[in-house]
């Protein structure tokens, strides 16, 4: 499979792409003995074909050169093979897929150090083998003084390698080496009366089996998962797990009924030996679709009773309050609160999502409404990214979640994300999001519409660069709206409507206001009429010289960091509409040089432009196009003729019109 393939695959594809690779032996068939690569290493050290025998014994030099390359090779795909076996085993681990978890940690733990050992076994390893020889043929033959730059060379690549057998010799795997041994026991009959479930409740359906095995965890390593040991479900239901040995690591309890995918139900600290198997129930029960809020209600009373924890976490450190906010079950959010405290709303997972996030992600807008009541933290932020309930209810076009969410008691809502973009950056950062949400947030005043994110972009800049002209309106109607605030770089959301070409955006700033009309910015000096020049924009650009708002105030003539001139921009790149415009109505001189000292029509040659050097010249000797002096640029730059002549572009045509002279000698490099 190729790069471009592997990258431009979903999760699910990709990882299918690395199964496929694991099972064709992709990268091992290079790196295990007899493997072609290893072959091919081992068959230069065996046959000492990278020692130079002389200073001129090329052939070895080079076997030398490809030795030394092929180890980083085998290197290398060592680590992309490990990265394979560790991506498809976290994989599978997600998936709940613990047979191939399994599968593919045993390839781990058996893989890792095997290869280890061929690239670093002391003294013997590939590593110090081919540095050996790259330290011999450093040393040998006077290298130093008779090719100091093939001594380095080698020196460079010890260096290389020796940082490489540093980076193996200190590679760990985030596993533990030992197998749990499964020490269950299932005891259905432990519970009295008044706390016994009864089978066909919930998942414990009479005549079916349950199953339990666990994996051991230490400081975020974990181990394979045991064998399970089952039992079959008849009256009772809910059994108490017991552990009969104490362990030093923390025992993660898995639990399946029949062939159904497995599911975390416990993580038991090395001193816990006992707990009753309810939680995972009570966590479950939320997403049942086949009952009705009642129905939910009453059995979650039931298993309360039984004594089940409201606090118990799961997957991704989840408990049944973020289930209910993902599912929106309203209904339980007051007695998962009377049956814990109300710490519980402001709960991160291992995401640093909470209850209200998830509610806003999953357009549970009643939830998150009710949740906020219970004085939920508005402006909690997820852990790796920063982002606020707002902003995930933006982005996941939750309208209901940020109206309630606008009005509700101290929310901040121009909080920042880890890109400093604030709920508004998001709501026009993609067009196919709702543009009702920009209008909610641009008509709040408490929301910040001229908020910068980490490159300086405003909201307004986010719009104009999606080209969508309505967020543009959905802005404007704000009265402290800057439209002309500077991004990182300098840069007006004018100057980015005319480098991309928008003229939804562009007309609606220039009707608005035209005061950084011609602002110049970044180390070029250019205007946003340079922007559109350079960029054949050439609708543009008859917008810029031509509109009412515009025409009396444009600046055709402003030069930028190198004396060009839009015009000197357009006649370049043969945009001769552009060309057409600027001259008129747009009054640019023809006769502006640039630091090189080109005129418009050089430009157009130089670049083979024939029909923009044919539009420039029928504009040279017109009114508008006197210098100061009375005379015109035909007669006083003969730089035109030298080009024309001297590269044949438009000769002919230039002595017919009488521009240039056929016997004259003329000039054809700029004097600048």
């Amino acid at each position: 499979f190729s790069d471009n393939n592997k990258a431009q695959a979903n999760r699910e594809q990709y990882t299918n792409i690395m199964i496929q690779e694991i099972a064709e032996g992709f990268f091992y068939s290079y790196i295990k003995p007899q493997g072609a690569l290893y072959e091919a290493l081992f068959s230069i050290i065996n046959r000492n074909n990278a020692k130079p025998e002389s200073i001129n014994d090329q052939n070895a030099y080079n076997a030398l050169s490809a030795l030394s390359f092929g180890t980083l090779t085998y290197v290398s795909i060592f680590l992309s093979l490990i990265d394979q076996y560790t991506y498809v085993a976290e994989y599978s681990y997600e998936a709940r897929d613990l047979d191939k978890f399994n599968e593919n940690l045993d390839r781990l733990l058996f893989y890792f150090p095997y290869f280890q050992v061929i690239i670093n076994k002391y003294s013997v390893g590939l590593i110090d083998i081919v540095i050996g020889i790259l330290k011999y043929a450093k040393d040998k033959h006077n290298l130093v003084n008779l090719n100091y730059d093939l001594y380095q060379s080698f020196q460079r690549q010890i260096d290389t390698l020796l940082q490489f057998k540093k980076n193996v010799t200190e590679m760990t795997l985030p596993v533990l080496t030992v197998t749990p041994v499964n020490d269950i026991d299932i005891n259905f009959s432990s519970c009295t009366d008044g706390q016994r479930s009864t089978s066909d409740f919930l998942d414990w359906k009479k005549g079916s089996k349950v199953s339990y095995a666990l994996q051991y965890e230490k400081d975020g390593k974990f181990s394979k998962v045991s064998r399970w040991v089952s039992q079959e479900v008849m009256n009772l239901a809910n059994p108490k797990i017991e552990l009969r040995t104490m362990h030093e690591t923390n025992r993660l309890i898995f639990r399946k009924f029949g062939n159904n995918p497995p599911e975390l139900i416990r993580i038991v600290s090395g001193q816990s030996l006992s707990f009753r198997d309810i939680d995972r129930d009570l966590y479950n029960l939320v997403f049942k679709k086949s009952y009705d809020d009642e129905e939910i209600l009453d059995r979650m009373l039931t298993l309360i009773r039984f004594g089940a924890n409201m606090k118990a976490e799961f997957e991704n450190e989840r408990n049944v309050m973020h289930a209910a906010a993902e599912v929106g079950r309203v209904v339980l959010l007051p007695k998962i609160i009377d049956h814990s405290d109300k710490s519980i709303v402001n709960k991160k997972d291992s995401f640093g999502l909470t209850p209200l996030h998830l509610a806003a992600q999953n357009n549970k807008a009643e939830f998150l409404k009710e949740l906020i009541e219970q004085n939920a933290d508005v402006n909690a932020k997820t852990d790796q990214f920063n982002l606020t309930p707002l902003h995930v209810a933006v982005r996941y076009q939750c309208e209901k979640c940020v109206d309630y969410l606008l009005s509700s008691k101290g929310i901040r809502p121009n909080d920042s994300d880890k890109g400093g973009k604030t709920p508004l950056h998001i709501a026009v950062s993609d067009n196919s999001l709702s543009p009702k949400i920009v209008e909610k947030l641009a008509n709040d005043p408490k929301v910040a519409v001229n908020a910068k994110d980490s490159l300086g972009l405003t909201p307004l800049h986010t719009a104009v660069l999606l080209n969508s002209t309505k967020n543009f309106f959905n802005l404007k109607p704000r009265k402290d709206l800057d439209l002309w605030a500077t991004d990182n770089n300098n840069m007006t959301a004018l100057h980015y409507a005319a480098m991309n070409g928008f003229i939804g955006p562009l007309s609606g700033i220039i009707i608005t206001d035209t005061n950084g009309l011609n602002e110049a910015v970044t180390d070029r000096d250019w205007t946003p009429l340079h922007f559109a020049a350079y960029f054949k924009h050439e609708e543009i650009v008859s917008l810029l010289v031509r509109s009412l708002e515009t025409k009396d105030k444009i600046k055709t003539d402003l030069p930028d960091a190198d004396l060009q001139t839009p015009l000197h921009l357009a006649a370049a790149s043969g945009a001769q509409d552009a060309v057409r415009n600027l001259i008129f109505p747009g009054q640019a001189k023809v006769y502006k040089k640039t630091a090189q000292c080109y005129t418009p029509l050089d430009l157009a040659l130089l670049n083979r432009q024939e029909e923009t050097v044919k539009e420039i010249l029928t504009w040279e000797r017109a009114f508008t196009q006197q210098m100061e002096n009375g005379s015109y640029v035909a007669d006083l730059d003969p730089l035109a003729c030298g080009i024309a002549s001297t590269k044949n572009i438009l000769w002919e045509y230039l002595v017919e019109r009488e521009r240039c002279e056929r016997r004259k000698a003329y000039p054809w490099r700029s004097a600048g």
